[in-house]
């Protein structure tokens, strides 16, 4: 298994699709690109000369057709399978739009979207009909005119500033608006569009028009391979291929008329590039689970460190000030000539800072290695009152109002954690207030979960450290370490509850406790 320490700068980079925004900032033209390797031309080649010795085998102008309607489920399985490719490279796509702002990334998008709108269209269309060839031209011509645009945009395209990913969402949806509202007004106006085909053959506009498509599909595939050679990733290697193919699919058009076996030819060509593409994306998917679950590894890792540096400093700064003062009580108490009061005073100061020391190494202890305690039903009410009246000896000058409703029920919970989660929040409190004003606890029961909330009449906290104080090692305290607030939360969250904390600058501070109850107590 690869630990953090495996994890370097360069398995961490972006991948994938990811790359294209890098891709897009610089321009294609007068790069230095490394070689494609003898091995991708091969692959090139061996991928791309069946469909051509197909061809060839099949013969110019073949009329060994396929009945047409019989067939026509097949087609409509076939192209169906397509366009919800081409809508899954656009969802795909578009994310990365959302996430990165950059304009070509949102042109290729709708270029899939329009693609995969217009195909699905063309393969619920009567066969042999003239809507039919209009919509595989158009869905071709248009699409892959917006690719090679995009494409050849790279180098010149610009992050948008403040992205809005609801408008970037309204975007897409007015342009797939937009291309059914074509296929409509295609339907609605079909007696006066151009002429696709005569009789059983392809109409020279349509054989124009796939012709500019296959013409846009190399521009696109070129510059695919460009990005390849630069990034070295393979799915940009299997969309240079994917256009490539296109390529090949459209310009068979030219040798093939209406569902002849050439026709058939190139929609299995069109069947093969989008499978490949699916396999690239689930490619990419899962490498960027793995790299998702490296660069989690690295950086918890790296927080560890950060949090060990923190608490060793902070330690460090808490044990040096009560080591000062025991080395200069100690030294002062060797002095003969001082009097009883006196050293009275000064074994007094040592024994202070004793227990200071031994309270920071508690604390420290129980945030780095948590006790279980074993849980059972209590009465929170009676754990509650029990450490309020031993803080309560403490600060005789905070006057405690504690009300529960009537016939409180029982959680599962350990009293000694429990009792500690008071003591902390108690003596925050009265940090907070002084050591003198009102602390209030309420209790009551909030469907399946009984609530506390834990009220002081302190300054309250100031709302930039309102996201702070649960952090460990974070305090305002002249003297602590930071780590009353975290155990506090630890605590709660190990008895299955919840703690959050309101406060208002001169209104006091407010903690909520919230604990479920025991399932037989739940309605």
């Amino acid at each position: 298994m690869t630990s953090y320490a495996d994890v370097t700068a360069e398995q961490l980079r972006p991948h994938g699709l990811n790359v294209l925004p890098q891709l897009f900032a610089a321009s294609v033209r007068g790069a230095q690109l490394p070689p494609l390797g003898w091995r991708r031309h091969l692959l090139l080649a061996l991928i791309l000369t069946p469909p051509l010795a197909l061809t060839a085998a099949l013969g110019y102008g073949s009329n060994m057709s396929f009945p047409g309607y019989p067939n026509n489920g097949a087609h409509i399985l076939i192209e169906g399978f397509c366009a919800l490719m081409s809508l899954v490279v656009f969802y795909v796509l578009h994310q990365e739009y959302i996430s990165t702002g950059i304009r070509c990334l949102r042109m290729m998008a709708f270029a899939f979207l329009i693609l995969g709108i217009l195909d699905g269209v063309h393969a619920l269309s009567p066969p042999y009909s003239e809507l039919f060839v209009w919509f595989r031209s158009a869905a071709a011509f248009i699409s892959g005119a917006m690719l090679a645009l995009a494409l050849s945009m790279s180098g010149r395209c610009r992050r948008i500033a403040d992205k809005d990913t609801a408008k970037a969402n309204v975007e897409a949806a007015l342009v797939g608006a937009a291309t059914l509202v074509f296929a409509g007004l295609s339907f609605v106006f079909r007696d006066d569009l151009p002429l696709m085909l005569e009789g059983a053959r392809f109409s020279i506009l349509a054989l124009i028009e796939k012709g500019l498509a296959g013409l846009f599909y190399l521009i696109s595939g070129i510059v695919f391979l460009h990005y390849y050679r630069r990034s070295r990733e393979n799915i940009l290697f299997v969309l240079a291929v994917a256009m490539f193919l296109l390529v090949e699919s459209q310009w068979l058009s030219f040798f093939s008329d209406p569902w002849d076996m050439i026709w058939w030819t190139w929609h299995w060509i069109r069947t093969a590039v989008f499978i490949g593409i699916l396999f690239g994306i689930a490619h990419q998917v899962v490498q960027s689970a793995k790299d998702l679950q490296m660069s989690h590894m690295w950086l918890v890792e790296k927080e560890k460190l950060a949090s060990l540096g923190e608490m060793a400093a902070s330690i460090a700064h808490e044990i040096r000030n009560p080591l000062g003062t025991l080395t200069s009580s100690v030294g002062l108490l060797g002095d003969a000539r001082l009097s009883g009061a006196e050293r009275s005073e000064l074994i007094g100061i040592v024994e202070r800072e004793v227990n200071r020391l031994n309270h920071v190494v508690s604390d420290t202890l129980m945030f780095a290695h948590p006790r279980a305690g074993q849980l059972h039903p209590l009465n929170l009410e009676t754990v509650v009152r029990d450490a309020v009246k031993l803080q309560a000896v403490r600060f005789p000058a905070i006057e405690v109002d504690i009300r529960f409703e009537s016939d409180f029920p029982l959680i599962r919970g350990n009293e000694i954690q429990l009792q500690q989660v008071i003591w902390n929040l108690f003596d925050n409190a009265a940090a907070a207030m002084g050591g003198k004003g009102r602390f209030t606890i309420l209790g009551c029961r909030d469907g399946n979960f009984l609530t506390l909330e834990l009220r002081d009449t302190g300054p309250g906290i100031a709302p930039e450290n309102l996201t702070e104080i649960l952090k460990p090692f974070f305090t305002t305290k002249a003297s602590g370490v930071g780590l009353g607030l975290p155990i506090t939360q630890r605590m709660v969250l190990e008895h299955e509850g919840t703690m959050s904390i309101d406060s208002e600058a001169g209104k006091g501070t407010c903690v909520r406790l919230s604990f479920p109850l025991i399932a037989r107590q739940m309605p």
